[in-house]
């Protein structure tokens, strides 16, 4: 199936006229014509219904509707690889490194705003590293990242211009409350209704040693510390390294802090013993920062985007 054919079958259905179509192509109508019966013949269905053909226009038939839609996305992805091709000969093709948090919802709304970036922007490429230490906003001063995650728990506006002091510039992409996972059973929080702060201070709240999957915990842990609290912080050792490797380690009468897209997570179902909570206290509501160099213009030019597009 040449591409060729099918851009002609494109015109063809926006215009549903052999002679506007083969117009536009700077083609005849016969060849036309005979371009599209041999599409029928590769695809082995009728695309187009003829029959109408001297009464009305030709229509596309179902089969033609579903191959006009599908070849759509087919054909504006051909063109921009090639456009990205020719950039990347030229090498005039920027890589913007951006730093991939777990099953976040933030992360899930940075990948639609990307991709619809990279669609207008070709000169551009947006690639996904994983953080292998706590402090992201570090790494991205020592540029190891063009774009960081800084999650941050309570109030964020001081720390965005805490961030502007040291030449950083962030914005708020996501804000959240955090959950807490417990097992069936756990003694912290039998008879209790919602979880507020003050609860949470007296429960131990799991994290690993030195993984990068407690960004929630330690957003936490930063918080109370801020506020001149005691939180109750009690390692583990996973039973893989992944977050669903700490799901499925035993935590007895502690709890898991993490995001609400967990909860999403199936392959945590196969646990009947854990159960979830919503923390329903706005003081320790989560934010999602998204921060760049402010000395950087690439990445300036893709954080703007994102401000104006989440």
């Amino acid at each position: 199936m040449r591409i060729e054919v099918i851009q002609e079958f494109l015109v063809f259905a926006r215009h549903l006229n052999f002679s506007k179509a083969a117009a536009e192509l700077h083609i005849t109508q016969p060849n036309l014509s005979k371009h599209m019966m041999e599409l029928e013949r590769e695809v082995g269905v009728e695309l187009i219904d003829r029959r109408t053909h001297g009464k009305n226009r030709p229509v596309l038939s179902e089969a033609g509707k579903y191959l006009a839609e599908e070849m759509a996305y087919i054909e504006t992805s051909y063109l921009n690889t090639l456009k990205r091709c020719r950039a990347i000969g030229r090498s005039s093709v920027r890589d913007v490194r951006v730093q991939e948090i777990w099953q976040n919802n933030a992360m899930v709304k940075l990948y639609s705003i990307a991709g619809a970036y990279q669609s207008s922007h070709l000169e551009s490429s947006i690639r996904y590293v994983r953080l292998s230490e706590r402090q992201p906003v570090d790494a991205l001063m020592r540029n190891d990242f063009d774009m960081v995650f800084d999650v941050w728990c309570g109030p964020y506006e001081q720390r965005c211009e805490q961030l502007a002091e040291r030449g950083v510039r962030a914005i708020a992409l996501q804000t959240e409350q955090p959950y807490i996972w417990y097992q069936d059973g756990n003694r912290h929080l039998e008879g209790k209704g919602k979880v507020l702060l003050e609860d949470l201070l007296d429960i131990p709240v799991v994290m690993t040693r030195g993984d990068t999957f407690d960004y929630m915990v330690v957003s936490y842990a930063a918080f109370c510390e801020r506020e001149g609290l005691m939180p109750r912080l009690r390692h583990i050792q996973p039973r893989d390294n992944s977050p669903t490797g700490m799901f499925m380690s035993d935590f007895h009468d502690g709890v898991l802090m993490t995001s609400p897209a967990m909860v999403q997570d199936p392959r945590l179902r196969s646990r009947p013993d854990l159960k979830y909570r919503e923390v329903a206290d706005e003081r320790v509501a989560v934010t999602f920062l998204l921060a760049v160099r402010a000395d950087d213009r690439g990445s300036m030019e893709f954080l703007d985007y994102v401000r104006k597009h989440k």
